[in-house]
């Protein structure tokens, strides 16, 4: 059997010819402008397959919570321990450094201090902060005089229970 050069030509020209049709095809719809990184390639690392503002909301999600006293409680700049909270003790760093406030997600006021402690500046405030009111003490002795003065920026509570 012998094969004519015409007919190996043919094959090579719908090979090739077929070749760049796919080419083609594949560059059209399969385009990518650089603004983002193809999740399907092989993942190597996290951050290696997620777009920046999905690695911001995520490590926002995971990152332990950073919580500042303003205050102190009863006068003392009392630890706070978290050893006896399973799951949380590695979730929260509390800190009494005031020059943090604007990297705190709460900030916490105890009710027996506020007097005694002059409060942040609006200015200072992040949109996303919460201001927690703290009180350990029965309502009769919760140190009521001191909330008229702060009311109007407190938006949790952490109260004294029966």
């Amino acid at each position: 059997m012998k094969i004519r050069p015409s007919t190996i030509y043919r094959n090579l020209f719908y090979a090739i010819g077929s070749f760049l049709v796919f080419y083609t095809a594949y560059q059209i719809f399969a385009y990518s402008d650089g603004s983002h990184v193809d999740v399907h390639r092989r993942q190597k690392h996290l951050y290696l397959t997620v777009s920046k503002d999905r690695i911001e909301h995520r490590f926002e999600k995971l990152a332990p919570k950073r919580v500042l006293m303003w205050t102190t409680i009863f006068g003392a700049e009392k630890p706070i321990d978290f050893s006896d909270c399973k799951g949380f003790s590695d979730r929260c760093i509390v800190t009494y450094n005031k020059s943090l406030i604007t990297a705190a997600d709460a900030v916490v006021f105890h009710a027996q201090d506020i007097p005694n402690a002059p409060l942040p500046e609006a200015r200072l405030r992040r949109p996303q902060q919460r201001y927690v009111f703290l009180s350990m003490e029965t309502p009769g002795n919760s140190g009521r005089h001191a909330v008229p003065r702060a009311y109007y920026f407190i938006q949790k509570n952490a109260t004294h229970t029966d």
